[in-house]
C-alpha cells in the first residue's frame, strides 16, 4: 500500500528525491552511451577523448543539451526528426542496423531516448 505524503514539506522532499533520482540515472546513461558511440573513456569525473582532449562529465547533457544530443546524433546511420501538431517532436535513429523511435516534447531529450533504444541501452 502507497501512502501519500500529508505535509506540504514532505511532498517537496519526495519530488526533489524523485528528481535527483531521475538526473542521476540520466547521467549514468549518458556517460554509458559516451562511451559506447562517442569512444570516451569514463575517469575521475571527466571524460576522456580519444587523441588526449577531456571534457567534465558534469558538462555532457545529452538530454538536455541539444548540442550534446547532436554529438550522439552524428553516430547514427539514418535518422528522421519530425516535428508534431502542438509543439513536439518524432524521432527515428539507426543505429548498427537496429532501429528506434521516440517522441515528446523535449528534443534533446526524445533524441537521446531514441539513440540509446538503438544502441541496445536499456533506458
Amino acid at each position: 500500500m502507497v501512502v501519500a505524503p500529508r505535509s506540504g514539506s514532505d511532498r517537496s522532499k519526495l519530488i526533489a528525491k524523485k528528481f535527483e533520482e531521475s538526473s542521476s540515472s540520466q547521467s549514468r546513461l549518458a556517460a554509458k552511451l559516451a562511451e559506447l558511440l562517442l569512444g570516451w573513456k569514463a575517469a575521475q569525473g571527466r571524460f576522456l577523448k580519444p587523441g588526449g582532449g577531456w571534457c567534465p562529465q558534469w558538462r555532457f547533457q545529452p538530454f538536455v543539451r541539444i548540442a550534446d544530443a547532436h554529438l550522439l546524433l552524428d553516430r547514427a546511420e539514418r535518422f528522421r526528426i519530425a516535428g508534431k501538431a502542438r509543439n513536439g517532436y518524432s524521432v527515428m535513429v539507426q543505429i548498427r542496423g537496429r532501429k528506434a523511435n521516440d517522441e515528446g516534447s523535449q528534443l534533446a531529450k526524445v533524441i537521446t531516448t531514441a539513440i540509446a533504444r538503438a544502441a541496445g541501452v536499456e533506458i
